[in-house]
């Protein structure tokens, strides 16, 4: 869920970098689902991203998944061809390090310091 400030500083972004043509979506799903649906939708399984693929007509191979667990976020994006990135907050860290080799055969295309260093390098990849 996200916390007002950042949903606030979110949506003054997307503001500002729809002028540009530049559009940030932000799809937050929960795990509320019924138990028959935990297995499909729960990641390292895509189920969840072919979800908001129907939902938000999206391309996933033009997304960006977001996320601190290598063994489970980094290797679903790799699943569902989409680009990686891992932010070194939350269980980051420990995921560069201590459990590196739960995830070894694949790897982020970028590792950001923070949420504000993930926008900055989506906004730079996006005009490559």
């Amino acid at each position: 869920m996200l916390v007002s400030g950042l949903q606030k500083s979110v949506f003054h972004l997307s503001e500002e970098k729809e002028k540009r043509h530049y559009l940030y979506a932000f799809f937050l799903y929960k795990y509320i689902h019924k138990y028959q649906d935990k297995l499909r939708l729960q990641k390292t399984n895509i189920g969840l991203l072919i979800k908001a693929v129907k939902e938000h007509v999206l391309c996933l191979k033009d997304c960006f998944l977001i996320g601190d667990t290598g063994s489970t976020d980094i290797i679903s994006a790799e699943r569902a061809n989409m680009k990686k990135i891992l932010v070194r907050t939350g269980w980051g860290e420990s995921s560069l390090t201590k459990y590196r080799n739960s995830w070894i055969e694949t790897a982020p295309n970028y590792i950001a310091e923070n949420l504000l260093d993930v926008v900055c390098w989506i906004e730079d990849n996006l005009r490559t």
